[in-house]
């Protein structure tokens, strides 16, 4: 039987999903992955991550169980194998905050914050408008319009920030 503060369960009652989180963590402690809601509570461990670390695209394992209809975590391990693999999306950008000429954020049509830093790649590979061999996340910040596709590599670090490796201008 597994025993938890104020919660009882045996290993058929839990329950252990593996995949991205689609929805971070917000003011109610809950969060999404694989459609799931998911509540943390004061008892929850983290193994390789922390609660602020619970963002969309981060790929984590989380046993839980089911307390009166609601899946409350028992624990939340950020998977290590996936944090050193590369994920590659093609998106339409909805913002890009700058703190440098290449650096900042990328925020993705379905919500990914990707940081961006001096050492991501960045490409400017349109075919149908003269391609800018100076691209760089300010460019794109200042000429920022509805449609802009961008592809990003990116990684999930240590601390859960989506990092791009490179950074690629899109028709």
């Amino acid at each position: 039987v597994y025993k938890r503060q104020g919660y009882h369960s045996s290993d058929d009652n839990e329950i252990e999903i593996k995949g991205l989180i689609t929805s971070a963590i917000d003011a109610n402690d809950m969060f999404m992955i694989n459609g799931q809601t998911v509540q943390v509570d004061q008892n929850t461990l983290y193994k390789g991550i922390s609660k602020s670390g619970l963002l969309a695209g981060v790929f984590v394992e989380v046993e839980m169980i089911d307390v009166n209809g609601q899946l409350v975590a028992v624990e939340v391990e950020l998977e290590d194998s996936y944090s050193q693999q590369y994920t590659e999306i093609r998106s339409q950008v909805n913002a890009v905050v700058t703190t440098g000429t290449n650096t900042g954020t990328v925020t993705l049509a379905n919500g990914l914050v990707i940081e961006v830093t001096n050492n991501t790649i960045m490409k400017d590979d349109r075919e149908y408008v003269m391609p800018d061999p100076k691209f760089n996340l300010q460019s794109l910040a200042d000429n920022l319009v509805a449609g802009v596709t961008v592809v990003e590599i990116y990684y999930v670090d240590d601390n859960g920030t989506l990092s791009a490796i490179k950074l690629e201008l899109e028709d």
